[in-house]
């Protein structure tokens, strides 16, 4: 039973040590030299579309500087109740203050219904309750988290609740909630995988060992996939990270514990440490390399796909790859330093248990694999018959209602309707003067169209019809009749 498997074998305590010494040295090196993933995260994370698509397209030609490359934002200005006249006041004035500010802040223009009076079937809410104002920002190299906050403390008004909100401003919530979301995970995770480890191997030391390995690999991996989308636009989200500790977390535990549950039951028939190991890797290590080539090639595929959020999960094809590199490296060198210590306190001589759960499961499977597979197939082909979901991402709902961007939005969408909260933008572009008498009357003819095409388009807002009615000033039988009635003037 305990014949010499390794009579040459060539892995001891020296190169186990010079192995851990290299990995931590290696992990060092990237950690500290590779720019922070959070930050690339923030700048470079946000969703976005494929370039075919017409928002994508259009967020294109907004970034041109025929367009207006300013953010733009909306202050709200809500009430339970309808505001009163003190409440107006008080609106007022702290829109005046603002103005005040122009050009010397990160305000470049205020658009409100007290100093433009046309606006106000569009800036105040049908109940009463609700008062915007649209504000044109100019970031200055600041932070959209710094401006927010300066926006949020200078709209403070009394009697009225006030919010910013706005696409930057809400992408940017969408971020620090990720970020959020990042910690919250890595506690749980680490928490509730050495919890189970412990019940699992009984032993405090154990859990250890599959965490840092894991652990280790997963910040090789984030400095490279950090240094990749730096360098080479490696796709980004504000999950990647997230999707990156839940995989490799996930099964790295499970190959861990499948190594470390070999490695014991091959102690338990007495062979030393150094065989054992080799037995381990030689057996439960091609079931380990089998599991994760399917997933490594799965995620290393989505690099094909056209939306970057699923497009950034490929980094978890890039954690695959360190984590088998520790899983084969790491895993028995600590293997062989500790031995029997690994599953300290527990002494004496290991016993190979079998589980008879497992044991009579793999029985009935054998015996009768026909049945075991169509009962797998129903179950799995149930959710795709039944399933009712529909192709859709809104970022507002992977934020809580907590953030003061999403509040702020919901309350216009509310008291205004959701097409005043994230209106509908068309953009034209042409190698002429689209202020040519012709393109005018064009956009007019377009914005007709528009408003007769569905009864659930209820204004739209053009260069003819600023307010969503038409100027018929701009017209000529307009100008004509206002000539004849000046001129009659006269002649009286």
């Amino acid at each position: 039973m305990k014949d010499n498997i390794l009579k040459k074998i060539k892995l001891n305590k020296p190169l186990s040590f010079f192995i851990l010494i290299i990995w931590c040295a290696v992990v060092a090196f990237l950690f500290l030299t590779a720019p922070s993933l959070s930050k690339l995260v923030s700048e470079k994370g946000g969703i976005q579309l494929p370039d075919d698509y017409s928002s994508k397209i259009s967020d294109i030609l907004q970034s041109d500087n025929k367009f207006n490359s300013k953010d733009s934002y909306i202050a709200v200005f809500h009430s339970s109740n309808k505001l009163t006249d003190e409440n107006l006041k008080n609106i007022k004035d702290t829109i005046d203050r603002l103005k005040s500010k122009e050009n010397s802040d990160y305000i470049q223009s205020i658009n409100d219904s007290f100093d433009t009076p046309q606006l106000k079937n569009q800036l105040n809410s049908e109940n009463g309750k609700t008062i915007i104002a649209l504000m044109t920002v100019n970031p200055k190299d600041s932070s959209v988290s710094t401006i927010e906050k300066t926006l949020n403390d200078e709209l403070k008004t009394p009697g009225v609740e006030s919010y910013v909100t706005g696409q930057s401003l809400i992408e940017n919530d969408v971020n620090v909630a990720a970020q959020k979301g990042l910690n919250k995970t890595q506690t749980i995770t680490v928490i509730f995988i050495f919890i189970v480890l412990i019940l699992l191997f009984k032993s405090v030391v154990t859990p250890f060992i599959p965490l840092l390995t894991v652990g280790i690999s997963y910040l090789g991996a984030q400095s490279v996939v950090g240094i990749l989308a730096d360098k080479f636009n490696f796709p980004l989200s504000n999950y990647t990270q997230i999707f990156m500790i839940c995989i490799m977390f996930g099964i790295g535990t499970d190959y861990s514990i499948l190594l470390l549950n070999r490695f014991k039951e091959e102690l338990a028939n007495g062979n030393n440490r150094l065989d054992s190991v080799k037995i381990t890797f030689k057996t439960a290590g091609k079931t380990v390399l089998s599991s994760a080539t399917p997933v490594f090639v799965v995620f290393a595929s989505l690099n094909f796909i056209g939306f970057n959020l699923y497009r950034s999960a490929v980094a978890v094809a890039i954690g695959i790859l360190f984590l088998i590199a520790a899983l084969f490296t790491i895993f028995p060198a600590v293997m062989i330093i500790l031995g029997k210590n690994i599953f300290w306190p527990v002494k004496g001589t290991f016993k190979a248990e079998e589980n008879r759960l497992w044991a009579k499961l793999a029985n009935k499977a054998f015996s009768k694999p026909i049945p075991i597979l169509g009962a797998i197939f129903t179950i799995l082909l149930l959710p795709i018959l039944f399933n009712n979901f529909h192709q859709s991402f809104n970022n507002l709902n992977e934020i809580g209602d907590t953030y003061s961007a999403k509040e702020g939005f919901n309350i216009i969408a509310d008291d205004f309707g959701i097409g005043q909260a994230s209106p509908v933008s068309i953009y034209i572009e042409n190698d002429d003067d689209m202020r040519k008498p012709e393109y005018v009357a064009l956009i007019e003819k377009l914005s007709n169209n528009l408003q007769n095409s569905s009864n659930d388009i209820k204004s739209v807002l053009s260069v003819t019809r600023p307010t969503g009615v038409r100027l018929d000033e701009i017209y000529v039988n307009d100008q004509a009749g206002q000539v004849s009635q000046g001129i009659d003037k006269a002649n009286n």
